[in-house]
């Protein structure tokens, strides 16, 4: 077993956070709300495996909405992942 980290997404809206939670259902995902109204999804990672099991649900979540990209904390460091283009 890893370290037990969180990996917080930032949607940009309400909307887009319940479904980008709906998106990773089987993970251990949570809507967060911020005391500035904000609206984040966490999920607690175990593993690398976990993290890039998350990813490819974040990726393929933002490429079949194609409405933006996913913009990602983890550990401390910033990620955005753009829908793929075919």
């Amino acid at each position: 077993m890893g370290t037990l980290q969180t990996l917080t997404i930032g949607p940009a809206s309400l909307e887009k956070a319940r479904a980008m939670l709906e998106g990773l259902r089987g993970f251990e995902a949570e809507l967060v709300e911020s005391a500035d109204g904000r609206y984040d999804v966490q999920v607690s990672l175990d593993t690398d495996r976990d993290i890039s099991r998350v990813l490819g649900a974040i990726d393929t979540h933002v490429t079949e909405r194609a409405d933006g990209p996913a913009r990602l904390d983890l550990g401390g460091r910033h990620y955005v992942i753009e829908p793929a283009t075919t």
